[in-house]
Formats: C-alpha cells, sequence, structure tokens
C-alpha cells in the first residue's frame, strides 16, 4: 500500500503544477484606497494577463507597458489624466503585443501615445489624446486602420502638431488608412514604410488626405 500511497502525492503534486496561475486585479489611487500611489508602481507588480485599474486623479508620470497588460480607468477618460512631466518622453508607450487601455486622457510629455513598431495587436477603447507635446499619437503602419478611427484627436490650441505619427513597419496585407479630423495628417518622419506581401498588399489613403514625409520612404514590391 505504501507504493500507492506514493503515487497518489505524486498525482496531487502534478495537479498542482498543473493548475495556471490566476489573473490579477491591481488597484492604483492616489488617495491611498488603492494597491499602489502611481501607475508606474503597480505595473512593476503586474505580470501579463493582469488588470490594473485606476481610480479618478491626475496622474502626472511617463507609463511604458510591456507586457500583455490591461490598463483601465474606474469611470472613464473623463476622470483619468495621464500628464507627462518630461518634454521628450512619450506619455505612454506600449511595447508588447496584447495591451489593452481603456478610459484614458493622455496630455503633455512628446507623443500622447505611442506604439513601438514590433507590436501588432493593441485593444484601445476611450482614450482621448489632447494638448501633447507633440504628435497626439504615434502607430506603427499595420495599426493605423484598426486604431486611429477609435480614438479621440484633440486639435491643439496653436494648431501645430496636429497628426497621426506612423512608424517604420511593414503592410503585409492590403489595407486602407482611415480619413483623420479637419486639420490632421499622416507625418513621417525618418521611417520605412514597407508595402511589401505574397499577395501583393496595396495600400489606399482617401482622396484629400495630408502627408507630410520628413526623411522617410515608402519601398512597395509584390514579393515576399
Amino acid at each position: 500500500m505504501r507504493w500507492l500511497g506514493s503515487i497518489c502525492l505524486l498525482l496531487l503534486l502534478t495537479s498542482a503544477w498543473a493548475i495556471p496561475a490566476r489573473s490579477a486585479t491591481i488597484t492604483v489611487d492616489q488617495g491611498g484606497s488603492g494597491d499602489y500611489l502611481s501607475i508606474n508602481d503597480a505595473l512593476g507588480a503586474a505580470a501579463a494577463g493582469d488588470t490594473i485599474e485606476i481610480l479618478a486623479g491626475n496622474y502626472t508620470e511617463t507609463v511604458v507597458v510591456d507586457a500583455a497588460i490591461t490598463v483601465r480607468s474606474v469611470g472613464g477618460s473623463g476622470v483619468v489624466t495621464v500628464t507627462g512631466p518630461a518634454s521628450n518622453m512619450d506619455v505612454l508607450t506600449v511595447d508588447a503585443d496584447g495591451v489593452v487601455l481603456e478610459g484614458l486622457t493622455l496630455t503633455a510629455g512628446r507623443t500622447g501615445l505611442a506604439v513601438t513598431s514590433g507590436v501588432t495587436t493593441v485593444g484601445l477603447t476611450d482614450i482621448v489624446l489632447t494638448e501633447t507635446g507633440s504628435y497626439q499619437v504615434s502607430l506603427p503602419p499595420a495599426l493605423v486602420a484598426p486604431l486611429a478611427p477609435g480614438l479621440t484627436l484633440v486639435p491643439h490650441a496653436s494648431g501645430r502638431f496636429d497628426a497621426v505619427q506612423v512608424v517604420t513597419g511593414t503592410l503585409s496585407q492590403s489595407v486602407t488608412w482611415p480619413s483623420l479630423p479637419s486639420g490632421f495628417a499622416y507625418v513621417i518622419n525618418g521611417s520605412t514604410i514597407t508595402v511589401k506581401g505574397a499577395s501583393g498588399p496595396v495600400l489606399t489613403i482617401p482622396s484629400g488626405t495630408i502627408i507630410k514625409n520628413f526623411f522617410s520612404r515608402f519601398e512597395i514590391a509584390s514579393a515576399t
């Protein structure tokens, strides 16, 4: 019977190891009622699959989300603002696939929302970009069509820097970039947009759309 007990113990241990870790919900509140006072502290404690919920307030910090984490406000973009403290740093950077952002207003800093060129999947809901230090948003070319229409782009009071900046990346499938709000343009600054794939992809840009190209280029080919 001793060998039977050993087998049972082994099965129990194996089952325990097989149980996946549960996702955690971490709260942020400047008033002290949450788990952390800042978004960055919460991100430091979070792992992929976790959710960070932010209570009402104006959070002055530079945020980088580099794991598949959901960052959302409790109450929407009208009650949670992230203000970039440095004019040479983007307010919120997405540097991983699977990130979800919900209910945030991003302001000041440099670019309000920057999605890095290697990212292919991001979820954005109720994101407001207003009075950023530079362009409101920076996106890889393949994410312009799915993400840009859902953003609230507020024109600068100065009338300058109203744009969606497109960073280096490849379009392997045909896509149409959306028309932007009046006064906005696409900006390609020091980047290479490659339109290339086995299916012979086509990039369509609506008539009347303004594209500002600074030291950048389009590479177009039908082969992989």
